[in-house]
């Protein structure tokens, strides 16, 4: 996987002709208060793409969640619902179309330019039995939006 910019996923969808619509300022500095701070990365993407439905309504792909969506899941919550071993509380900001794998960003590194992304589901299995574990496919949120645009060129 290639990072890859918020202006070059901007200029992809352009290309391909994709719709999307970007979120207004303050609309993320809302939800950057609710949850604590957001990744500069992450918040740039709000600001310049915000959301398009080509990938959710296809069925395949990955994709981040719209603003509103985004979510904290706490360690506690994380153990009591996956019965796992997870120490860390994560951002949840992605997933495929088909909700195979979820993807999260740890919240101690909510304030970081181009935080690491951990999966959780099929493809991702913990041996420490954790719920979550780094993202060998997108390890950066740069790569993340590699794998969004390589998912827009399956379609």
């Amino acid at each position: 996987m290639n990072e890859v910019t918020v202006n070059e996923l901007k200029a992809f969808l352009i290309s391909q002709e994709i719709a999307f619509s970007p979120y207004f300022q303050a609309e993320v500095d809302q939800k950057k208060e609710e949850l604590g701070g957001l990744p500069r990365l992450l918040e740039e993407y709000y600001l310049k793409i915000g959301w398009f439905d080509d990938i959710s309504a296809s069925g395949m792909g990955c994709y981040i969640y719209p603003l509103e969506e985004l979510q904290i899941k706490t360690a506690q919550e994380l153990v009591a619902a996956r019965h796992c071993n997870e120490v860390d509380d994560y951002l949840s900001f992605g997933g495929e179309a088909i909700s195979v794998d979820l993807f999260a960003i740890k919240m101690k590194d909510i304030n970081q330019d181009n935080a690491s992304v951990y999966g959780y589901g099929e493809s991702y299995q913990s041996a420490e039995g954790l719920a979550y574990m780094v993202a060998y496919d997108a390890p950066t949120l740069s790569h993340y939006f590699d794998l969004v645009q390589q998912s827009l060129l399956e379609l």
